[in-house]
């Protein structure tokens, strides 16, 4: 019975192994306040609690918006299809087909929930949203790592569910759905900072003093 276990927010500002966790170190929590046009990395945990070892297999990722919790969710799109609100995203940190590595909940990883992880596992993703085939023992387990963006047919302020799939059939069990709240439609940004004014004037300076606007002409 191939299995979701667990997943983990990763942001892309390094290696497969050397990435930080986007959720404060912590797995199986949503991702919130998310921006269009952003990256960022998903960590899944997948493992076989069955009695048997699965069928030679090719890993999906797709996602849903949540209606009311992910597992009632009917609709499941292919993070690779077009012209949806989800893509992959070519990262420079990262070499499609890679393999994972059994990295720490601490360092974005996620808990084994097996015992032998999968060494050889081509789960690395960041141009296509389907991985190497690959066999699960009654005994093992392995993580799989997509980079993906939202763009601008996400909706805004809503949260979507991620699972991977056996090539869209979907798995017997589904310990946890991967997260993602993306953040609401802003028409103006804070700008944060402070300076301690002495004598008559003082300089202030974008990026030092204060946090410089980005220009943004979405609507």
């Amino acid at each position: 019975i191939l299995t979701q276990t667990h997943y983990h927010w990763r942001n892309d500002n390094g290696n497969e192994t050397g990435a930080t966790s986007a959720t404060s170190n912590a797995e199986d929590t949503r991702l919130t306040d998310f921006a269009q046009n952003s990256n960022i990395r998903l960590r899944l945990g997948v493992t076989n609690t069955g009695s048997v070892s699965s069928i030679p297999t090719r890993f999906q990722l797709e996602y849903s918006p949540m209606i009311t919790t992910c597992d009632v969710a009917t609709v499941w799109t292919d993070v690779d299809a077009t012209g949806d609100g989800w893509e992959m995203n070519d990262s420079t940190f990262l070499t499609n087909g890679e393999t994972t590595t059994n990295v720490s909940v601490a360092n974005g990883g996620v808990t084994d929930e097996n015992i032998t992880f999968i060494t050889s596992n081509g789960g690395v993703r960041d141009t296509e949203s389907k991985t190497a085939t690959t066999t699960i023992s009654t005994t093992q387990h392995l993580d799989l790592e997509f980079s993906i963006n939202s763009n601008e047919f996400a909706a805004y302020d809503t949260t979507y569910c991620f699972r991977v799939t056996a090539l869209g059939t979907p798995f017997l069990a589904y310990d946890n759905y991967a997260q993602l709240t993306t953040a609401p439609k802003r028409d103006f940004f804070i700008q944060r900072g402070s300076a301690t004014v002495s004598g008559t004037s003082t300089t202030l300076l974008a990026g030092t003093n204060y946090t410089a606007p980005a220009s943004n002409t979405r609507s």
